[in-house]
């Protein structure tokens, strides 16, 4: 049995599908002229966010039975043509949780402090220490916009830093830290919004200049989403105006995005290059996960191992 990885694997996951008698097919890094000719002979394939899988693709792929993205995010793949050509697409959404949800803090309490400021001022030789007045993140309301895995793990850490957590998903349940509320008051009453909603056409812009004017003057924005689901324009425009007082992002629409984008020379906006899920631990885990997901997968639809 023979699987592709077209996108920078863990050593663990590649060493996991060997030991159990696959032919890995290890194409990190090639252009995909090159894993193209691989699709015909292929009967799974791992990638991560760097590989866009396309109707063409899967065309081609005429043995395919799985894929399987290291991470959370789909919006690389077309499920579309995947759902039509029998392929079952699975995600690895447990194995980064805990990084992309310690990256969302990291970035509030860069924000709230000021710690980039305060580093290029350092470096800079500057000693503003009195101009550097931060916040306490302690008794704030954390509104987390699309409550799953990574929003019930960022609630339980900001709730042991004594963060009033609300979060909002579309069905009303009962969330195992803090508590669901409506979409209106998570705007209207947070002090921060944590942005963890999937990227695709049906939240492209969710958080727009009409949203934005809804919520409490001051509020502070992270993203460690996708950057198509926060307008920038409608960013930049609440920065200047006041409504936003900071903004953390890892991630941006485009990416990377261009050398003279305004977010990257903006002294309230903390930027990271789409790094939250960059973990040893992180990608450790979601290697593994995926190539166990693919193997159990392939074993289902009886393809035979070793």
């Amino acid at each position: 049995m023979k699987v592709l990885v077209t996108d920078v694997l863990h050593p663990e996951g590649l060493a996991f599908l060997q030991s159990r008698g696959v032919t890995v097919l290890d194409r990190s890094g090639d252009d995909p002229s090159v894993w193209m000719e691989d699709l015909p002979n292929v009967e799974g394939w791992i990638v991560r966010g760097g590989t866009r899988i396309r109707r063409e693709h899967l065309e081609r792929a005429r043995r395919l039975k799985a894929i399987v993205r290291a991470g959370i995010g789909l919006d690389n793949i077309d499920l579309e043509a995947a759902s039509q050509h029998g392929v079952l697409v699975m995600n690895t959404p447990e194995a980064t949780a805990v990084s992309v949800a310690e990256h969302a803090l990291a970035l509030m309490l860069a924000v709230a402090r000021r710690v980039v400021e305060g580093t290029e001022g350092l470096r800079k030789g500057l000693w503003n220490k009195k101009q550097l007045l931060g916040l306490e993140l302690a008794g704030k309301r954390l509104g987390i916009l699309g409550y799953g895995r990574i929003g019930a793990t960022l609630a339980k850490r900001a709730l042991a830093m004594d963060m009033d957590v609300v979060g909002y998903r579309r069905t009303p349940q009962h969330l195992p830290y803090g508590q669901w509320v409506s979409l209106e008051e998570l705007l209207t009453t947070s002090d921060v919004i944590s942005i963890h909603l999937p990227g695709g056409e049906e939240t492209r812009h969710f958080v727009n200049a009409e949203r934005i004017r809804k919520m409490k003057p001051g509020v502070m924005l992270i993203n460690t989403a996708r950057g198509t689901v926060l307008d920038t324009e409608a960013l930049l425009e609440a920065l200047e105006e006041g409504q936003v007082s900071g903004a953390g992002l890892d991630v941006f629409e485009p990416e990377p995005p261009p050398s003279d984008h305004p977010l990257l020379q903006h002294p309230r906006v903390v930027l990271t290059p789409h790094i939250a899920a960059q973990t040893t631990e992180a990608q450790r885990r979601a290697a593994l996960q995926a190539a166990e997901k693919l193997l159990q997968a392939l074993e289902d639809t009886g393809d035979v191992l070793g």
